[in-house]
């Protein structure tokens, strides 16, 4: 049975051969003239309907041009319905099962092929003909090629050769098709170009395909000019003289000839005929290019693979997954057809593709769910990108009959459409290279899969997508598809499509919140542990030290953008959030206001950064590990870009007009403005949730202009957890402020006066969210939401809190004032950031009428606001005006100091704000406190709250804060078990600590305290690598000064003994001190691998508890006897820093002797220099946190750390036998004093044998911490004395001089 193309285009479902029984009839024509519809395009192959205009196209997987307007009859096909409303469809079927039509018994492609061999062996009669290969061609260039006005006179060519790429059609409306063939020869070192030009010749592309030989008759040579310049010869199809046939491999061994050999003599005596002219045009004729070039090695570089298509990704792009292992791009192949994409399971081959690879973090790869190909160590997704020198040829059609449209593939999922279809019109438009087009795409795909929940506008988040990808290459040179001559001649050299000439492409990724913290930290080239910078500076427990590392990210130095919406949540802290994920954000900037100026609820985007990781993992009792993590990002205020009004779109802001003196104000008139139109015009036939969106906006809008009031914020208390009587727990912060009533313009009395207030911000009424955008001196407004119904007054808000009812025992205690809860469902906070919609105040001051008392003394007894550094509060004793202030704006003296007046239990009285770098952190063990219901689920409330340390009993933090510029140091404590965690807070942050508490400790050494009411502000973030201090200002002493300084009496003890009391320990000077000295002779040095879970050994990167998941940390410590020609001192050395400074080990051998140790597990050096000289009466604690745990040996001679036998004590005994001179920075340890304290320990005595008989008492050596040590070149120590010496000694001449100048003029006058 026959079928007509009109029945076949009447079915309204897709059907093939096998189901209808029949065959198809009709005639084969290409259509050769311009036509706009995009499925009649030029060069497309169609089967016409025999009696009528019906057509449909046809897809063959061979062709030849001998079947053009042939009527045909297809025994086997397939009929494929796309898309009823477009009407798209097509028939796929095989040369093989086309036939003449009546005649089923040989093919069309038979009869053609046993045509072609026959006029193959007609070929080889024809009397003088020469068959060239192109490597024959490349001496043609005297023989056969003439000039311009000589080419009717050339002789035709004929060439054989492999087809090695076929490029694809040049189709320029209103011009004639143009399109290429390239040929190689039988070397494959040389090819050659076939140009074809004519709509007449476009039936001939069909039928080349690449890898098949041909022999091409009638060939003319031409130059490919450029700007009127030969650049490359090539040869010319003439329509209607040249001819092509196909050739077998018998045939190719047939044709295979050498072309005759060129006599350079004709060519002499040619050149030696006619006259001057005829030879300069010969001369010109030698400079025309060859037809045939040598081919360079990165011409190979082109890919051919032949696949399956697995799965149709994305039809649209010409994106297909082959064979489970590699997707395509055919965006670029021009002669891809978006109407009749190809289907699942064709079989395909091609030519010629750009085969690159993609790293597995691509968003769009993950989207698409590319497969991943191994390459080495890595894995990537592999891309094979068409050109505009790619063809693809179909070998095998899929048996089935079933494709998807791919414009309903998403219609469940709207966001689809937004995803690829701007980018399609984009790239269209702008001519997009690869490189662009994945770019866009990548660009596109993570914005739209970060934020399509975040941001509810649909319309607002396609802008935004429209914004980044817009700029994306504008410049690009050359535009892809504009230089055909590059593209198709010089192909290895350059290409528009894809700019990258290695094998790999890294893409710009826009990484999800949740995965920035796993990318960051996987580089282990820009990660930082600051634990092992931590303690270097001072003595620190190794057991109790926080694991920290810090990822730094710069935007300019890797191809990542973290963009993400900067909000507060419920816990009162700032995030950088998607709908992936969250991580705190801690903003730094010198300004406090600055901090606060963020556009809450916006897009932002960091552009420089550092990911910190705090390890707070513990093991439980039972021995396994519990893993947590505390991961948030630090980054300066100026490197946060704001990039998207989002949340800030509908807010209300407010401003006040004129300057405020808060001591005369006594309330505020409220301009009433219209507010202006949404300028980002969110479209308002989003979705439900934008809907939803919206209507949370909208809360700025119901307002109620008779009920708000003016705050000035005075003091906010860090956020505190506490038990609810409900069994729950709530996180709140406490604010204190001025309370100032408002009207409207209109009316001008003012009822009531200025007031102090309390304010509750809560985790339970998400009011939290309001304390990032809080800062002591702020103004805000509070306003009454009109959306409850109700007819209350903001000022009927606030309740008062009987005091009696919390006090029985009826003590006086000052009143409460007004408190109210904040609920963000009936109040709303008004802060000064400028949006579009804006409200005005005016503040009306105090005419006649005082301040209120009350509010009087509240600014006057206001906390010092004065920030010391570390150097003036650890003093003892009550040195004199500071210079050291960092804000020393007050000329008063004795405000410009901290008091020194002790209370009870060695406070002091006053509360001090010290500004610092923080060098060490870790937990403290603290005294036994009784647990209750916040301690027994500590873990799951740091969890859900980020408070405490997730751990039971683990609740006091450590801080060793570092003066700015000087190694001065102080050890700050807070009770983290009811706060949140502190963030930023790490080895290098410059801290300014508010409102802390000093405390003498029982050695006399000052610390501090945090307070419920103290809070910490970084303000920058230091590399601890990379500090400058300034060493020559710190003072220098002699180790005698450390024994003279001492008190070794009380004289105001009432019995005028001289033994102290545990009460007076002020015999030493807490600041650190510089003197030269050399080392005497090392005691003891302890180098050692310590389990992270456990704190045993590691020996040979195992755990002796097997901890599975242990990570070890290298341990270091010494103890050493030095000397400065005045006194020794014994000094203390933590760090491996400081220790293999004290060894003289270079950098370069620092990670050989860590190997080394880590065999070993530990080793540890220790001389009898104590027991020689009776160091040690067993009653000091010097060195009892030298050991590690659980050893019991000395270090072995055998224990090699380094080639050629060194060891830990040849290296020992080495530092004390070169006699070097070195700088040591350090500080005094003072000894701690029991209650009964014999008189020698009270003296600073010890007792001494000099035979078995005497005993005589020595002063004890006093103790110090290293915290630097500095190598001194004595030749240049030598020169900066003689210096000294020269300017002391000019100094001196000069006073001289002066003096006896004053002495002379004073005679002088006496003598008038």
């Amino acid at each position: 049975m026959l079928l007509s193309i009109q029945k076949v285009c009447n079915n309204k479902i897709s059907t093939t051969s096998n189901q209808t029984k029949a065959s198809i009839v009709g005639r084969l024509t290409i259509i050769t003239h311009d036509n706009p519809d995009p499925k009649r395009r030029k060069g497309t192959l169609f089967l016409n309907d025999l009696t009528t205009n019906d057509s449909i196209y046809l897809r063959v997987d061979l062709f030849h041009h001998e079947l053009a307007n042939t009527i045909v009859q297809i025994t086997q096909w397939n009929h494929i319905k796309l898309d009823n409303n477009n009407n798209i469809e097509w028939i796929e079927a095989s040369l093989n099962n086309i036939y003449p039509i009546g005649n089923l018994a040989f093919s069309s492609l038979q009869q053609i092929l046993q045509t072609e061999q026959i006029a193959i062996d007609l070929l080889a009669n024809i009397p003088d003909v020469s068959i060239f290969s192109t490597q024959d061609l490349l001496l043609l260039n005297k023989r056969c090629l003439v000039s311009s006005c000589q080419q009717e006179k050339q002789e035709p060519l004929h060439v054989v050769g492999r087809v090695s790429s076929k490029p694809v059609r040049n189709l320029i409306p209103g011009r004639p098709a143009e399109f290429y063939i390239e040929l190689i020869g039988f070397r494959g070192d040389t090819s050659t170009m076939i140009i074809f030009t004519g709509d007449d010749l476009l039936h001939l592309y069909h039928t080349f395909q690449t890898d098949h030989w041909y022999v091409f008759m009638y060939m003319e040579t031409v130059a490919i000019t450029i700007d009127n310049q030969p650049v490359r010869g090539a040869l010319q199809f003439v329509s209607n003289q040249s001819r092509c046939y196909q050739l077998d491999k018998d045939k190719i061994k047939q044709i295979k000839t050498i072309s005759p050999p060129i006599d350079d003599n004709d060519e002499k005596e040619h050149e030696e005929e006619g006259g001057i002219e005829q030879q300069h045009e010969k001369q010109k004729q030698l400079f025309l290019p060859p037809p045939a070039i040598l081919r360079s090695a990165e011409s190979t570089s082109m890919t051919t693979y032949e696949g399956i298509i697995t799965r149709v990704i994305e039809p649209s792009f010409g994106v297909y997954e082959l064979d489970h292992d590699v997707i395509t791009c055919l965006f670029h192949y021009t002669d891809y057809s978006l109407v009749y994409p190809y289907r699942q399971g064709t079989r395909i081959r091609l030519s010629c593709v750009h085969m690159l690879g993609i790293g597995c973090g691509s968003t769009i790869m993950q989207i698409w769910n590319a497969p991943t190909m191994e390459r080495g160590d890595y894995k990537t997704h592999i891309i094979l990108v068409g050109c505009l020198k790619t063809h693809i040829q179909i070998i095998e059609f899929p048996t089935h009959i079933r494709c998807s449209s791919f414009n309903t593939r998403h219609e469940a999922n709207p966001w689809s459409l937004s995803l690829y279809g701007p980018i399609f019109k984009e790239c269209i438009n702008t001519q997009a290279d690869f490189d662009s087009l994945i770019q866009k795409l990548e660009i596109q795909a993570s914005l739209i899969h970060k934020f399509k929940n975040s941001i509810l506008s649909a319309k607002l988040l396609r802008r935004l997508c429209r914004v980044f990808t817009n700029k994306i290459n504008k410049t690009t040179q050359p535009v892809f598809g504009n230089d055909w001559y590059h593209d198709i001649f010089q192909h290895e050299q350059s290409c528009s499509t894809v700019k990258t000439r290695a094998s790999s492409l890294e893409l710009k990724r826009y990484p999800y919140v949740s995965d920035i913290v796993k990318l960051l930290l996987e580089d282990e080239e820009r990660t930082l542990q600051l634990s092992r910078h931590a303690g270097e500076r001072g003595s620190s427990r190794e057991d109790l030290r926080v694991d920290m590392t810090m990822a730094l990210h710069n935007e300019k130095e890797r191809n990542l953008v973290i963009m993400g919406i900067v909000d507060a949540m419920p816990d009162g802290r700032l995030y950088i959030l998607d709908d992936t994920g969250k991580l705190p954000l801690v903003v730094l900037s010198e300004n406090a206001q600055e901090a606060y100026d963020l556009y809450l609820g916006d897009l932002y985007r960091i552009r420089e950064f550092e990911l910190v990781k705090e390890d707070l993992g513990y093991q439980e009792e039972g021995g396994s590990r519990v893993l947590l993590d505390c991961n948030y990002i630090v980054c300066d205020i100026k490197n946060l870009k704001h990039v998207a009004m989002v949340k800030s779109v509908k807010r209300t802001s407010m401003s006040i007009t004129e300057e405020v003196d808060y001591m005369k104000v006594k309330g505020f008139k409220r301009k009433h403005t219209d507010h202006e139109n949404d300028p980002m015009d969110i479209d308002t036939n989003d979705d439900s949730q934008q809907q939803q969106q919206q209507q949370q906006d909208s809360k700025c809008d119901n307002i109620d202009p008779n009920s708000q009031i003016m705050l000035h914020i005075l003091e906010i208390q860090p956020p505190i957890l506490s038990y609810q009587q409900d069994n729950s727990f709530e996180l709140i912060s406490h604010v204190q402020a001025i309370r100032y009533p408002v009207v409207l313009d209109d009316k001008n009395n003012q009822d009531k006066r200025p007031q102090e207030v309390h304010l509750i911000l809560s985790s339970r009424t998400t009011s939290l969210r309001y304390l990032p955008q809080l800062y002591p001196g702020c103004w805000v407004v509070l306003a009454l939401l009109t959306n409850n119904n109700n007819n209350d007054k903001i000022n009927d808000e606030f309740q008062v809190v009987e005091t009696d009812k919390y006090n029985p025992k009826k003590m006086k205690l000052p009143p409460i004032p007004p408190t109210l809860i904040v609920d963000p469902d009936r109040h709303q906070l008004i802060t000064s950031h400028p949006t579009q919609r804006m409200i005005e105040f005016i503040p009306t001051n105090l005419t006649g009428v005082y301040m209120p008392p009350a509010i009087k003394q509240i600014y006057s007894t206001k906390p010092n606001d004065r920030i010391y550094q570390v150097k003036d509060i650890i003093k003892t004793t009550p040195p004199k005006k500071s210079s050291l202030l960092v804000n020393n704006n007050n000329d008063n003296d004795n405000d410009s100091l901290p008091s020194m007046v002790e209370i009870g239990k060695r406070f002091f009285e006053d509360t001090v704000n010290v500004q610092g770098v923080i060098v060490d952190k870790g937990f403290r063990e603290q005294a036994s406190r009784a647990k209750g219901a916040i301690d027994t689920n500590a873990r799951q409330i740091f969890e859900e709250f980020g408070v405490g340390t997730g751990q039971s009993g683990r609740n006091q933090l450590f801080f060793r804060v570092r003066q700015t510029d000087e190694l001065d140091t102080v050890d700050i404590y807070m009770d983290a078990w009811n706060r949140t965690w502190p963030l930023g807070l790490i080895p290098g942050a410059l801290v300014t600590f508010y409102h802390l508490v000093r405390k003498k400790s029982d050695a006399g050494l000052v610390m501090c305290q945090m307070l419920p009411c103290s809070y910490a502000k970084v303000s920058e973030q230091l590399d601890p690598r990379s500090e400058m201090i300034r060493t020559k200002d710190i003072p220098s002493k002699n180790l005698q000064d450390l024994i003279k300084n001492r008190k070794v009496g009380n004289n105001n003890n009432n019995n005028n003994n001289t033994i102290k009391s545990p009460d007076d320990v002020d015999y030493y000077d807490p600041l650190v001190f510089k003197t030269i000295c050399s080392i005497k002779s090392i005691i003891c040095v302890n180098l050692w691998w310590k389990c992270g879970e456990c704190g045993t050994v590691v020996k040979d990167n195992k755990c002796y508890r097997l901890c599975k998941k242990a990570k070890r940390s290298f341990t270091a410590n010494a103890l050493a006897v030095i000397s400065d020609g005045t006194f020794q001192a014994r000094a203390y050395f933590d760090g491996e820093r400081l220790v293999f400074k004290l060894l003289n080990i270079q950098d370069s051998l620092v990670d050989g002797i860590k190997t080394a140790v880590l065999e070993y597990g530990k080793v540890t050096y220790s001389s009898y220099y104590e027991q020689e000289n009776h160091y040690t009466t067993g009653e000091e604690d010097v060195g009892e946190d030298l050991q590690p745990q659980g050893y019991d040996h000395l270090a072995e001679e055998d224990q090699e750390l380094l080639r050629g036998g060194v060891t830990l004590p040849k290296l020992c005994r080495r530092v004390t036998s070169t006699g070097k001179i070195y700088t040591l920075f350090a500080s005094e340890r003072a000894a701690k004093l029991k209650k009964d304290a014999t008189t020698m320990q009270q003296l600073n005595l010890r007792a001494v044998s000099i035979d078995s008989q005497k005993h005589v008492a020595i002063v004890k050596e006093p103790r110090i911490v290293v915290v630097e040590l500095e190598l001194m070149d004595p030749a240049a120590s030598a020169w900066d004395m003689m210096m000294q010496l020269d300017n002391l000694c000019t100094y001196n001449q000069q006073v001289e001089q002066e003096s006896s100048s004053s002495i002379s003029s004073s005679q002088q006058q006496q003598q008038q």
